[in-house]
Order: C-alpha cells, then structure tokens, then sequence
C-alpha cells in the first residue's frame, strides 16, 4: 500500500467530493478495497468504474486499479439508503436530524477505521433472535440499524450501530419507531449518535467471524 499527501478532486456520476489525500490514508488495490465492505467483490468494483457510479479510483500503466481508503470508505457511507434517512415513499416523518443524514464526508481515516462493516447475513448472527424477515420489514420501513446499499442488491449494516440500536428496541421491532404523533406525522426515528464509539466485544466480533 501507498502513502501519498498530494490534493486532487476526483469526480464520478452521483458522487463529488474534494479527496484530501491525508498521511493516514493508503492507495489500496481492488481486493483490499472489496474486503472492506462484505458483499462488494471486485466484479463489482468493476462494473461500478465501469458505469461511473463508485467510488474515484486511479487505474496505473499496467491496469492495475487503485482506490484511496478514505474516498473509498467516504463514498460507502455516502450510499446510506434513501428510505432510512427520509423514509420510503407516502411515509409522513419529520425532516431528518442533523446525525441521520450524516454521511461521514468529513470523517478522519480513524474514525471510518473504528466502523465494522457486516453484511445482512452477519446481521442475523451478531443479533441473536434477529430473523431474515424482521431484518427485511425494517429495511422496507426505513427504520432498524443504519445501512448502506453500495449496489442496488448490496446491503452492508456498521456493526456498532446496529448494536447500538439492538440495545434500545426490545425485540428489535421497528413499530416503536413506525408509532405515529397526534398530529399523524410518524414518531422520529431511533438515530445513532455520530461515530457510536462502542468497541466489539470479543464475542461479539466471533459472531461474524472477526476473532
């Protein structure tokens, strides 16, 4: 991996943003990339370049191609899913919250270290009793733990926040969130605080197969 310190503004369909290439971030190559977020392989790093959808990358002589951590780690969280942030379609909620919509974009290489990306299966087994479908009628809701969709069949959830969130929801039902105010709008939603510092524990980290 390289070091770089130099200043660039990379652009690509749907995602624009001045990448401050920091001494802490790394060039990193396209499996390293994939391994970041379970779920998006290389294949479809690839199509993603190919379309102009993903993230900024630097493609060497050889064709080799390469990824900035951080631009690659800022425009995951980018992909948060519309339907979480501002509910799905007919829904009636509040303006989201300052922390719902946050996208992570001015976030230090650190921070989006501390972040343990899990897949939706890997959901199921970091919360015992969590079901296949509950997980599914909360996406559908746009309630539930924080997720990204990096692909329109990805589904990629931050481990501390679904913690975070899975401590507060007895039985992980989203009706408390899907509840409705007097005046019909819907209750606000249950939000993570910004950059939920809430290390894994060394059980926790053996459900997804990270011990």
């Amino acid at each position: 991996m390289l070091t770089t310190k130099s200043h660039k503004w990379n652009t690509s369909v749907g995602y624009r943003a001045r990448v401050m290439m920091e001494p802490e971030t790394v060039w990193i190559s396209r499996a390293e990339a994939a391994a970041i977020a379970p779920g998006l392989n290389p294949g479809k790093l690839d199509t993603l370049r190919r379309d102009g959808g993903g993230p900024p990358t630097r493609v060497l002589s050889d064709g080799e191609v390469l990824y900035d951590e951080l631009a690659f780690r800022r425009w995951l969280e980018s992909t948060v899913d519309h339907d979480w942030v501002h509910g799905p379609f007919g829904a009636r909620r509040p303006p989201a919250t300052r922390a719902r919509a946050y996208t992570y974009d001015d976030a230090r290489p650190d921070e989006l270290r501390a972040r343990t990306y899990i897949s939706k299966e890997q959901l199921l087994t970091l919360l015992p009793g969590m079901l296949a479908s509950n997980a599914t009628e909360l996406r559908a809701g746009g309630v539930g733990p924080r997720f990204l969709r990096p692909t329109p069949k990805t589904i990629v959830y931050v481990a501390e926040e679904a913690l975070w969130w899975a401590e507060r929801i007895p039985g992980y039902s989203g009706r408390f969130e899907r509840g409705t105010e007097r005046d019909g709008t819907e209750r606000q939603q249950l939000t993570p605080p910004v950059a939920v510092r809430r290390p894994l524990t060394l059980i926790e980290l053996a459900r997804i197969g990270h011990a």
